[in-house]
């Protein structure tokens, strides 16, 4: 029953397109005591069809990541778009609003999306993190590198996903019309470097 439950969550891994901030900081993920991930969403929508949690964001924010994790972003987005109406200035509902619109491969959006989660605060690296992964996919490589630097310093625990991007943007960057930059180059080089 063991190796039902990694392949499940294998299968899970790889069919995810969204930033890895995502499922290292807000997605849970599936421990061996949990059943499968039917049983998991299952549970997520009883939970939010009872009357005093159907309306709340906490429950809209739930059912949002529920369809990050099945790659349906324009239903994701309806969901963080509810918890929004409810509080705008909810750092979850943001941040779930801003992987929506990275599934739809609407980056801008997914930019001022990350920008309105980190509001006034400005401590959040996973949202530093995913806004730069947004610039680097729109070949926007200086600002990704600023905002990898900002989460690389803030993240105090484990930096791996951070790296992980990194890498991707840095490749992206290689095989672009701008790889002949050498400040950005180095730069990206020196941040690359634990």
């Amino acid at each position: 029953m063991k190796l039902n439950h990694i392949a499940a969550a294998a299968a899970l891994a790889c069919t995810l397109l969204v930033p890895m901030a995502a499922s290292a900081q807000y997605l849970p993920y599936f421990t061996e005591s949990e059943t499968n991930y039917q049983t998991y969403t299952n549970s997520l929508d009883k939970e939010i069809s009872r009357p005093q949690n159907r309306y709340s964001p906490q429950g809209h924010m739930v059912k949002a990541e529920q369809l990050i994790r099945e790659g349906n972003g324009e239903e994701a987005l309806k969901e963080a778009n509810f918890a929004l109406q409810q509080d705008t200035s909810n750092q979850r509902a943001n941040f779930d609003q801003g992987l929506a619109y990275f599934l739809l491969k609407d980056y801008d959006k997914a930019i001022k999306a990350y920008s309105k989660c980190l509001g006034s605060q400005n401590y959040f690296p996973p949202a530093f993190n995913n806004r730069a992964e947004c610039y680097g996919l729109k070949g926007d490589f200086k600002n990704a590198l600023s905002d990898y630097r900002l989460a690389l310093n803030m993240e105090k625990g484990n930096k791996d996903y951070i790296y992980t991007d990194l890498g991707k943007t840095y490749a992206a960057f290689k095989d672009s019309k701008k790889a002949d930059q050498e400040k950005l180059k180095a730069e990206f080089e020196e941040l690359l470097k634990r």
